[in-house]
């Protein structure tokens, strides 16, 4: 594989990698600050994905080039409005176009590392895998936002 190649790759797995850190780190610090137990499913659910997308990203990485990102329990920076003991409407849907903004944000990135790179086709497989299921859960915040989905699907 050329350099240039290799290095777009990389580039993109590397992207991708800080995305996944970021939520996991969000997610994490809201399933802390929760009392809705519905919504901690929800969070908990979307930090076992990225770690998992993790560990498949990082397996792929060293064929392209060196890791540079460290998995994070907690992303301690990211600063998220705490839960109140009981939301009211207001902050809960401010919450959920939080949580619908870091996932459009994952979004781009997916789609920018995949414009960027010429990924083998496992690779590929897998990171359009990824994509969709952001996908999912981007529309899972927009639904729980405008009330069109009664129970949270955590499973």
């Amino acid at each position: 594989m050329k350099g240039s190649s290799a290095g777009r790759i990389a580039f993109g797995l590397n992207a991708l990698l800080k995305f996944h850190s970021k939520r996991i780190g969000h997610y994490l610090n809201l399933v802390d600050s929760s009392n809705d137990i519905e919504l901690v499913l929800l969070f908990n659910k979307y930090v076992t994905q990225s770690k998992e997308f993790s560990r498949r990203l990082y397996t792929a990485l060293p064929s392209y080039n060196n890791v540079d990102v460290k998995p994070s329990k907690k992303n301690t920076s990211f600063t998220i409005k705490k839960f109140l003991q009981n939301l009211n409407g207001q902050e809960r849907n401010e919450l959920l176009i939080e949580c619908e903004g870091l996932e459009r944000e994952g979004l781009k990135i997916y789609r920018v590392a995949t414009a960027l790179s010429f990924l083998p086709i496992e690779l590929a497989d897998d990171v359009r895998k990824q994509m969709l299921i952001t996908e999912e859960a981007l529309r899972t915040f927009i639904m729980l936002r405008e009330n069109k989905i009664d129970q949270i699907q955590v499973a």
